[in-house]
């Protein structure tokens, strides 16, 4: 899980270190789970987690149904193997809520049952040091601090008002916190904040199905906020969507991150849903081998902070707009700084390669807003546009294109740049 922006998307991974944390084993139904399909496990459940010491493995018993009606609740690092099991949730906001570092679950399906609203949650945490402020430069990574609040030489992260996202922490030195990478922004007398992601999660294996939300853009199928070090692999989709009262958005993701950092997946399958993965303010991504089919708004949407955003060797067919891209914080591709004269010249804020998108219904790729996007050896198909701006969109700038083929586009332009600008083609077929 040690990831940095220089790193390569990883393609195999060798888990053994990650599943030695499940020590030791202990079967549900000990503790008087049942997996009849009848049964509410919600008091069992809870027993069985106040018990287990942090560490341990749980194992469900193999093709057995399990109704719950109330989060699975993880407190402490545990690895869930649900041995082919299902787990039907009933009015619950979620089958698992993840609220510790190191867990894992693997090898079930989730059943939503058209009533819950999360198949795996995990929201970190946040908050203010009362009274402490900082000022900081531009370009320095070292804030001052006007006093030193007990236990931030702990903090793994910091906030800073008035500079986006969030910082990690290097040491402290005096009133000086000095942080692994500069800032942006110069900010005087700010208040300071904390943060604490939950670290460390594997979810393998998993089906996750069945999901109508009540509050469309804060759920899905698997809904992390403020995690750092996740790994999602070899995980199934299925009618995770808002089917809309009229005029509503059918927008729930299969999978969301949120402020999130270093997050990885692979092998992953998207059907019959609202976003197959979102990306909001996310730092150093890795989204390898998806296919996602009729999902009634996009494939990927890329927003807000993010960025190291990879997405490579996807298939998206049949949506309204297969990638997205709308994001506030990228410097600018490379082309574009060694022509500034920065050096080094940066990296693609985010970067598409590798994919075929069929069917979409407005446009197959979406600049909205933002630059330093890379898009290589992508087939468009079919697509209304295939590439595009909304007409309320500020639009993307310095975006480099290269090996695109646009077939059979239905609407009556193939490539609309709308208020977008140094958006550079090569090898570029229509």
């Amino acid at each position: 899980f040690n990831w940095s922006q220089d790193s390569q998307p990883l393609q195999t991974a060798d888990h053994s270190d990650t599943t030695e944390i499940a020590k030791p084993v202990f079967a549900v139904k000990k503790f008087g789970v049942t997996g009849d399909g009848i049964t509410n496990n919600d008091a069992a459940l809870a027993v069985m987690m106040s018990r287990i010491p942090a560490g341990s493995k749980v194992s469900f018993e193999t093709n057995e149904v399990y109704i719950i009606s109330q989060p699975i609740v993880l407190p402490k690092s545990v690895n869930i193997d649900l041995n082919g099991a299902k787990i039907i949730a009933e009015n619950s906001d979620s089958v698992f809520s993840v609220q510790s570092d190191n867990v894992i679950i693997q090898n079930g399906l989730l059943d939503l049952n058209y009533s819950s609203h999360n198949g795996i949650k995990a929201n970190g945490k946040s908050g203010l040091y009362e009274g402490v402020s900082g000022s900081v430069a531009a370009g320095s990574n070292t804030v001052v601090l006007n006093t030193v609040p007990k236990g931030i030489n702990e903090a793994k992260y910091i906030t800073i008002a008035g500079i986006t996202g969030y910082s990690k922490v290097a040491r402290l030195s005096g009133y000086n916190l000095i942080l692994e990478s500069p800032v942006n922004t110069t900010v005087t007398d700010a208040n300071i904040g904390w943060f604490q992601p939950y670290s460390n999660f594997y979810f393998l294996g998993l089906s996750i199905m069945n999901q109508i939300p009540t509050a469309l853009n804060l759920e899905g199928g698997i809904y992390l906020s403020r995690c750092e070090n996740v790994r999602i692999e070899e995980c199934n989709f299925n009618n995770i969507f808002n089917p809309g009262a009229k005029g509503a958005v059918d927008h729930s993701p299969s999978i969301k991150f949120v402020e999130s950092y270093n997050v990885f997946t692979n092998d992953i399958t998207a059907t019959d849903g609202g976003v197959g993965i979102n990306l909001f303010s996310v730092v150093n991504a890795y989204i390898n081998r998806t296919s996602q089919t009729n999902m009634a708004d996009n494939g990927f949407y890329i927003q807000a902070y993010s960025d190291n955003i990879n997405v490579d060797s996807f298939t998206i067919d049949g949506v309204e707009e297969g990638v997205v891209f709308e994001v506030l914080n990228s410097s600018g591709t490379a082309a574009q700084n060694q022509r500034d004269g920065n050096t080094p010249a940066a990296k693609p804020a985010v970067k598409i390669t590798n994919g075929k998108i069929n069917g979409a219904t407005n446009h197959g790729l979406s600049l909205r807003q933002g630059r330093n996007l890379y898009v290589n050896n992508v087939i468009f198909t079919g697509c209304w546009n295939n590439i595009g701006q909304s007409s309320s969109s500020p639009g993307c700038s310095d975006v480099v294109f290269d090996n695109i083929t646009c077939q059979n586009t239905v609407g009556p332009t193939s490539i609309y740049y709308g208020n977008n600008k140094r958006i550079q083609f090569t090898n570029l077929i229509q």
